[in-house]
């Protein structure tokens, strides 16, 4: 079992410590990507660029449901998040910020609507094989909740949405319609909110966006055009992830990520670089060793064997 204090900071936090942002940028050189595009969805309320982007990954995975015939997914962190929510009032503990007027009386019986009125519509959107106009509203409910789980504080506009942020959430979700080269399609493949089992919690339960066959993408709603150094080194991060823990929900063994991609939402710019430019073989089984103790010496992982790309066998 998994002790809860065995449990340390998320890969985002993880990643910001000034040792590991060092070990990556001398590990792993971020390669020089040159993008082009215009921006086609400006902001409505750059303040609210955190909801925004949580709730669009709820949205484009709603998308790639609908695009593909059979996909993998997990429970949202949504879900989750209900149980937490439970969980804190009942022990009398805060869930608003300091100060807030908001009480805690009804939470529970909103989050719980929240949640079953998103499952309906998700339903709705996959029989009818089209992304709703409520969908983008679903969306926006559940990043409050999903904010609340990574975050620990609810957000003073719980249960509510703004028609600009939907309107936001709704000209991303036409330009993601309108690609003409869709990165979303699977041939053999497609895994939603993939987690890493075990290796998860090595980062506080870290998850990413999406798998299609052997590529990982993540979605981000940035204003800017530029794949940077913080964005490049997530990958790489869930991409170490998975090679100690493997990915959930559970994929063939033989299933493979030798892409690592970004899809920027405002532009519908897709971006992607193959592994084996990336990870060194040779040198990669040194590194997962600091990175699991870095990450989370408590943790009892079992040694892991891996075979790298190239076909050598690693022990850590």
């Amino acid at each position: 079992m998994l002790s809860q204090k065995a449990i340390h900071l998320s890969l985002t936090s993880l990643l910001r410590q000034p040792d590991v942002r060092k070990r990556f940028a001398e590990e792993f050189p971020k390669p020089r990507i040159v993008l082009q595009g215009k921006i086609r969805a400006l902001p409505a309320n750059p303040t609210h660029a955190g909801l925004i982007g949580t709730a669009l990954d709820y949205l484009l995975r709603v998308h790639v449901a609908v695009l593909n015939t059979k996909v993998r997914e997990r429970q949202w962190i949504a879900e989750s998040a209900v149980d937490l929510l439970r969980s804190r009032i009942s022990a009398r503990r805060s869930i608003f910020a300091d100060g807030s007027r908001r009480a805690n009386r009804g939470v529970i019986k909103r989050a719980e609507e929240i949640v079953s009125d998103a499952r309906d519509e998700y339903a709705k959107c996959k029989r009818r094989q089209c992304v709703t106009a409520k969908m983008s509203h679903c969306a926006l409910l559940l990043a409050q909740l999903d904010t609340f789980y990574r975050c620990g504080i609810l957000s003073e506009e719980f249960g509510r949405a703004r028609e600009s942020d939907i309107g936001d959430l709704r000209r991303m979700l036409t330009i993601a319609r309108g690609l003409l080269d869709c990165p979303f399609v699977a041939s053999r493949i497609c895994v939603l909110n993939p987690g890493f089992k075990k290796a998860s919690f090595l980062v506080n339960g870290a998850d990413a966006d999406l798998i299609v066959d052997d590529t990982l993408i993540e979605f981000k709603a940035t204003k800017h055009l530029r794949f940077t150094a913080e964005m490049f080194h997530q990958l790489v991060g869930y991409y170490l992830l998975y090679k100690i823990g493997g990915i959930a929900p559970e994929v063939p063994p033989r299933t493979r990520i030798r892409h690592l991609g970004v899809y920027f939402a405002r532009y519908g710019v897709f971006t992607h670089l193959p592994v084996d430019e990336i990870v060194d073989g040779a040198r990669v089984g040194a590194f997962l060793r600091w990175f699991k103790r870095r990450a989370g010496s408590a943790l009892s992982l079992e040694r892991t064997t891996i075979v790298t790309d190239d076909g050598t066998r690693v022990t850590f």
